[in-house]
């Protein structure tokens, strides 16, 4: 009777260590961003894209602006501030983020 009742215990307490495995990980994650943080793409849960900036919001006025021959239909990436961006006229584009400056282009070839 007392082998049974300890392996008894055992399997117990084998099961709660499992589920606490479980939990604990999940618990870190999800706490794991503070207030006013984005710790997953889009945002939130629901996917809503909405990011809680503190209320600090841009003024929305144009910083500046570069002509090219085509158009743009790439996304910029800004990398310690510079900008760059691919272009139809089949260039690679720097700009200095902060005054538009052009720093180089680079022909990519067509396609």
């Amino acid at each position: 009777m007392k082998a049974r009742f300890n392996n008894t215990r055992r399997i117990r307490l084998f099961f709660l260590v499992c589920i606490l495995g479980l939990i604990i990980p999940v618990a870190t994650v999800v706490t794991a961003a503070g207030p006013g943080e984005a710790w997953k793409f889009r945002s939130d849960l629901p996917n809503s894209g909405i990011y809680d900036d503190g209320g600090t919001r841009p003024a929305g006025t144009l910083l500046w602006n570069f002509t090219v021959g085509n158009g743009f239909n790439s996304s910029p990436a800004v990398v310690d501030g510079v900008v760059y961006v691919g272009c139809d006229d089949n260039k690679l584009y720097a700009f200095n983020a902060n005054t538009g400056g052009l720093l180089w282009s680079y022909t990519t070839g067509a396609g």
